[in-house]
């Protein structure tokens, strides 16, 4: 996977700004940009873990992580035990949970930075990272306050959809506030979710039982991945129960589904 990957960015990834390796839609993107921005950075590639084409179940997260500059090249994501940031403090319970190695109730309140599952010194191998952007204008030297355009929005979803292809996940989760908020109309949560799957293959419902939890189905190959709205562990009332306790429920709901697929 991670060769095909690799083969794909380097199929698009074919110009050259600002001395970096940039994309195919670079001057469609800086067409559209802010006037005031005058650097570039990009974030190229997935994160893989080592174990994760061969783990029980894939899962990807789509999840904003940094505005860093990654090689074109791979990597593997960073140790859970290394990392204290709010993204994968959240990352790491969501996927402990999914994975059967806690109970739902280990989502653990990020501000406190306890770490209610400690258990797993390799569980950043068995899961894949990627974000919706992939690249972002900027004004100054810093990361923060990194703007993107409805025209990067569109490019990027291709890119993201070029990854899911490869990484045939069993469960995406869609770390972004559109996913999960009551209110938005259900079609819309529906349309903005095909952009990453080729919809000529996958048809995409919402769960009857469960808000915020998405069905995709590729008719042809009878293969299944379960798509879970979330906030981004990022959000300031993300741990509150509010916003947590219907995250656990489309949590229960995907290891329920899996079980009975497994068993039959």
């Amino acid at each position: 996977m991670k060769n095909a990957l690799n083969e794909m960015y380097n199929q698009r990834y074919t110009l050259e700004r600002f001395n970096k390796s940039v994309c195919s839609c670079f001057a469609d993107c800086e067409a559209a940009k802010y006037s005031l921005e005058c650097s570039f950075i990009c974030n190229r590639s997935a994160k893989v873990g080592n174990q994760y084409e061969s783990s029980e179940i894939r899962v990807v997260f789509i999840g904003k992580e940094d505005t860093s500059s990654h090689t074109i090249k791979v990597e593997e994501p960073e140790n859970f035990c290394e990392q204290k940031n709010q993204h994968y403090i959240g990352t790491k319970h969501i996927l402990a949970a999914l994975l059967g190695k806690c109970s739902v109730d280990a989502i653990t309140n990020y501000q406190s930075k306890e770490a209610f599952f400690d258990g797993d010194d390799k569980l950043h191998e068995v899961f894949a990272l990627t974000n919706h952007y992939h690249c972002a204008f900027k004004n100054n030297e810093k990361n923060h306050g990194v703007k993107t355009t409805a025209k990067m929005w569109d490019n990027c979803a291709a890119l993201v959809r070029a990854e899911l292809e490869i990484l045939c996940p069993n469960v995406v989760v869609i770390q972004a506030g559109w996913t999960a908020k009551k209110g938005t109309d259900s079609q819309e949560r529906i349309n903005w979710i095909k952009m990453y799957f080729d919809t000529e293959k996958w048809s995409i419902v919402e769960d009857d039982e469960v808000f915020g939890l998405y069905i995709a189905k590729n008719a042809a190959t009878n293969e299944v991945c379960y798509i879970i709205g979330s906030y981004h562990p990022s959000f300031a009332k993300w741990n509150q129960e509010e916003y947590l306790s219907p995250l656990k429920k489309r949590i229960i709901r995907v290891r329920e589904l899996i079980e009975n697929e497994t068993a039959q």
